[in-house]
This record gives C-alpha cells, sequence and structure tokens, in this order.
C-alpha cells in the first residue's frame, strides 16, 4: 500500500520482462480484486512462458512462405 511505501513500479517490471509478460502474471494470479501474492520468480517464469510461444510461433511462419499460410488460412474459411 501508498502508506506502507511498500509500492512497486510496474514501469522496472515491463522494462525488465515486457509488457505481456506483466499482464499475463497478473491475470494469472487469481481474481484481480482480491490481490495476490507477488513473486517476482512467478513473472519471470511467466516471462520464459512467453518468449517460448513467440519463439514457436515466429518460428512456425519464418519456415513458411507467406503465400502457403494465407492460402492455409483462406481455406480453413
Amino acid at each position: 500500500s501508498k502508506s506502507k511505501g511498500n509500492v512497486l513500479d510496474p514501469n522496472e517490471f515491463v522494462e525488465k520482462y515486457g509488457a505481456d509478460s506483466l499482464r499475463m502474471y497478473l491475470m494469472f494470479m487469481g481474481p484481480y480484486e482480491d490481490g495476490g501474492p507477488w513473486d517476482p520468480q512467478r513473472l519471470e517464469g511467466m516471462h520464459r512462458f512467453v518468449n517460448k510461444v513467440y519463439d514457436l510461433v515466429t518460428q512456425e511462419y519464418q519456415s513458411k512462405q507467406i503465400d502457403t499460410i494465407l492460402e492455409a488460412e483462406l481455406e480453413a474459411r
């Protein structure tokens, strides 16, 4: 709380881990209204997860040509 002086600046975490990692960590902590335990190690784990998903998606799209991807998307619809 502000009165106890234990407020953390989210900008520091955004710079270190990225906004997506921080958002996902906050979403999966539990009900937002209830708050939850702040654990930087869990934020680091979420950051690793986001990076793995990003790497997986970019590798998949780098290995295919754009035309092939677009054709597959159109056929799926």
